[in-house]
């Protein structure tokens, strides 16, 4: 039972600092006492709230959503706030250690996933996280005047412009290249700035691979603009046969956008839970 206890402990006290950080950014942001500790517990249940929608829902399966603790001072409601999932056990009928141990190692699974979204969704400047950054926003760089009148001027200043990919962007076409490679497929990462291009004799695939925040429509939507760009420049003015047109998200996206990306011909894979999810014709590339 100790060790149980101490692995409570160790998954608490990282709420305990963030409690301490927001609460430090709602003063700074000009409330004082109770409002700041309200201002601070209205954030973090944002937060939460943000979270629980990009991650597995397998995950939250046979889970509360919330919790009451029956208390009214600052870090107990924060616990509230900030709980994703929770199990309950009656206290006449307390599961054994080896079931405990086995939630526990379940819970903070669930919690190094929640860790890892967050940090990607700070990474792309698209959370407003006040313990990190408080609302931070990043413009994204744009090609001042860019009209481009031939594909030469399109290629040379796209080239010049890219942006350095993210650790997640690039694991993501990693792992989505070697599954490719896998089935003796060929899969180009070298034909930048296209992300991915996968040869499957007759046709090729051309793959663009984006990293998915608390809303997924701007990936989608830059997704989208990129393949149909690349394929007009890359493919049609070159007079190469139109490629299959692939986009790639670290993250579910939601049936809505699923459906747009089928009505533009486009098909779609995603890294759920450390398996792809996607389109039929998409998933027969790893097959």
């Amino acid at each position: 039972m100790k060790r149980v206890v101490e692995r409570i402990a160790n998954l608490l006290v990282p709420e305990q600092r963030v409690a301490a950080q927001h609460l430090r950014a709602a003063e700074a942001d000009g409330h004082k006492g109770r409002g700041a500790e309200i201002a601070a517990t209205k954030e973090i249940a944002l937060e939460t709230a943000q979270l629980r929608q990009l991650i597995d829902k397998s995950l939250l399966a046979h889970k509360l959503a919330s919790i009451e603790l029956g208390a009214k001072r600052f870090l107990p409601r924060v616990y509230e706030a900030a709980s994703i999932a929770a199990v309950r056990y009656p206290m006449s009928n307390l599961p054994d250690n080896v079931t405990l141990s086995a939630d526990l190692s379940e819970f903070a699974g669930l919690y190094s996933q929640c860790v890892e979204i967050k940090d990607e969704l700070a990474a792309n400047r698209r959370i407003r996280t006040t313990a990190r950054s408080h609302q931070q926003q990043v413009q994204p760089a744009v090609i001042s005047e860019f009209k481009p009148n031939s594909s030469a001027d399109y290629v040379a200043a796209i080239s010049a412009s890219a942006e350095r990919p993210s650790s997640k962007h690039k694991a993501l076409i990693k792992a989505f290249g070697d599954a490719v490679r896998a089935t003796g497929r060929t899969a180009v990462t070298s034909a930048h700035p296209r992300d991915l291009v996968v040869v499957d004799r007759p046709l090729e695939w051309l793959v663009e691979a984006k990293t998915v925040g608390l809303n997924a429509e701007p990936a989608v939507r830059d997704a989208i603009g990129q393949l149909f760009a690349y394929r007009h420049f890359y493919y049609r003015e070159a007079g190469k046969l139109d490629p299959r047109l692939l986009a790639l998200f670290n993250a579910p996206i939601g049936r809505g956008f699923e459906n747009l990306l089928t009505t533009l011909d486009i098909d779609f894979v995603s890294r759920v839970a450390g398996a792809w999810r996607g389109s039929e014709d998409a998933l027969a590339l790893l097959a």
